[in-house]
């Protein structure tokens, strides 16, 4: 498989499922960090987003090889156990907490998406 067939299997290129993968659910975690749901709900709501976003990019990462997601996949998932953990207060962060988390997963999205692909470009393999 070339770049060209690499382009037309990425996920991110659909934008329906790039909308209903990635999109929502990181609108849902903004959503969510202004209301007041409580900590574990919060802490559920996040996990299932951000298993979804990993999901989405670890699948994506095998179907296509786009570089970031074999990156952001397992940094979505980390912090979905992260965000179970906090919720539940077995990983008591803080009144900062959900902050940490949020921060953490956005600068580390941004850094592991925008940097690695300026680097070595946007697919890890051609086949």
């Amino acid at each position: 498989m070339g770049a060209e067939t690499g382009v037309q299997r990425d996920l991110l290129s659909d934008r329906v499922v790039s909308f209903l993968v990635w999109k929502l659910p990181a609108l849902v975690m903004v959503g969510t960090a202004f209301l007041s749901v409580g900590n574990v709900g919060r802490g559920l709501v996040w996990a299932l987003c951000l298993t979804v976003l990993g999901g989405g990019c670890v699948a994506n990462a095998l179907r296509c090889g786009r570089l970031h997601c074999y990156l952001t996949g397992p940094l979505f998932l980390l912090m979905a156990g992260l965000s179970l953990l906090h919720g539940f207060d077995l990983l008591p962060l803080g009144s900062a907490g959900w902050m940490w988390i949020g921060a953490g997963t956005l600068i580390g999205a941004v850094a592991l998406t925008v940097l690695p692909e300026r680097v070595w470009g946007k697919y890890a393999r051609s086949g």
